[in-house]
């Protein structure tokens, strides 16, 4: 059942990330055609503000010619320090520029059509990216919540006293319309499970520990994190993504103020996206780990979760399940190995190879595969040993070859020189690249 259920998770965040993926360009072609027909309606403002700044008298006669040429006006500028905000009477256009971190006011007197639709243009540009994130980051805690669900389904369907429902009591009424105890039973755990659905991301949080017994050690450093993307998918969906003073008493955002109003960008949607995708999965993981301690399948699942954010080189993530595995006493050895391997690679990849060196010299590894002695070697930057290994681990295809060019940990070594030599001294790799080329 878990893997069934991580899976289905799984492919609701790829699906998310395809759709982003889709849409997000669209848009920016579709703006980049658009703002190419309202770039002209800038430079008025552009030469305007050059005028005031220019030290060079001819060069600023030549500007204010050039000024009369393309805009039937005038162009009153104003230059402030940001510290020394003022208000600006009629209409007026700011720039802030952070090469001299001061505030360049317009007041226009002419035709701002032109100016005004271009203006307009680029609010509504970012309104419809920021639609585009908001609705995804809704999307992606829709599926989150529906994630949740099932695993307490799974867990109070085998556990039903856990659920807390013994002391339940139902009107008559209610009874009628049951046809058996399992039946009356099912609605009282669906309607705890609704209950819980509708409660705070910590009561999530609560539930998980105090009914499930789930320690959740890897949520700790992100439960702010956490706390503060449902709040701001809270904000969207009820208040129009305007803080107020319920977002403030739940977030630690001493930033924000009642009344601003939030966005999610492409970043915020990025890491929020990881961070629900892999903690999530470890909740399920940590529950069959509870349910089922020696069940291999799950050593597979957690190899390929972090693989995948490896390839993309986010650490921090990757670093998340590869613990949680290395930590899974039952599982196998070898999955295990390649997890603590993993975590040193996360750590040298953040923090460098010295910070993490005493530790990598510590290991002894003479006893395990040779794949893995090669990583270890790899990653201590051991050219000697490493290609020393190397022939014996694609000799016997211990090592498949389309590893040894796609493996992360080995990325030193792929760019070395030695290396090239390799590829194109050994028979069956020199074969498999030219069958890749072909």
């Amino acid at each position: 059942m878990y893997i069934e259920l991580l899976e289905r998770f799984k492919s609701s965040i790829a699906g998310l990330r395809d759709f982003v993926d889709l849409i997000e360009p669209m848009l920016n072609e579709y703006h980049k055609k658009e703002s190419e027909k309202h770039d002209e309606a800038f430079l008025p403002l552009a030469l305007a503000r050059q005028i005031q700044i220019e030290k060079d008298l001819d060069r600023k006669d030549h500007l204010k010619e050039r000024l009369k040429e393309i805009f039937d006006g005038e162009i009153e500028v104003t230059v402030e320090d940001l510290e020394d905000e003022k208000e600006i009477q009629a209409k007026e256009i700011q720039n802030k520029e952070s090469k001299d971190d001061r505030k360049f006011s317009f007041r226009i007197k002419g035709d701002t059509s032109k100016i005004d639709a271009a203006f307009e243009f680029s609010i509504k540009s970012n309104e419809q990216k920021n639609l585009l994130y908001v609705n995804s980051l809704i999307s992606l805690l829709s599926s989150a919540e529906w994630f949740y669900s099932q695993l307490l389904h799974f867990f109070y369907d085998k556990n039903p006293n856990a659920a807390g429902i013994k002391k339940k009591t139902l009107t008559l009424e209610e009874l009628k319309s049951f046809g058996s105890v399992d039946d009356a039973e099912k609605y009282l755990i669906d309607s705890k499970i609704e209950g819980l659905l509708r409660s705070s991301f910590s009561d999530w949080i609560e539930t998980l520990k105090l009914e499930l017994g789930l320690s959740l050690g890897y949520i700790k450093d992100y439960m702010n994190e956490l706390i503060e993307i449902y709040q701001r998918r809270n904000l969207f969906v009820h208040n129009g993504g305007i803080v107020n003073s319920i977002y403030l008493s739940k977030v630690n955002a001493s930033e924000k103020t009642i009344g601003e109003r939030l966005e999610v960008n492409e970043l915020y949607l990025d890491n929020a996206i990881d961070k629900i995708h892999v903690l999530f999965s470890l909740i399920a993981c940590e529950l069959w780990k509870k349910d089922l301690p020696e069940d291999e399948e799950r050593s597979d699942f957690l190899m390929d979760l972090n693989y995948g954010y490896l390839k993309q080189a986010k650490w921090e993530i990757a670093k998340l399940p590869n613990t949680f595995l290395s930590k899974d006493a039952k599982q196998p050895t070898i999955p295990r190995t390649y997890a603590q391997l993993n975590c040193f690679l996360c750590e040298k990849r953040t923090k460098g190879l010295e910070q993490i060196k005493a530790e990598l010299d510590e290991l002894d590894f003479s006893d395990k595969t040779i794949v893995i002695q090669l990583a270890l070697s790899s990653l201590k930057e051991d050219e000697e040993t490493f290609f020393n290994l190397l022939p014996r681990a694609i000799n016997s295809d211990e090592l498949p070859i389309e590893y040894l060019f796609d493996f992360p940990i080995l990325e030193e070594m792929r760019k070395l020189e030695k290396f090239e030599d390799f590829i194109n001294t050994n028979e069956k790799v020199k074969k498999y690249t030219e069958n890749q080329s072909s």
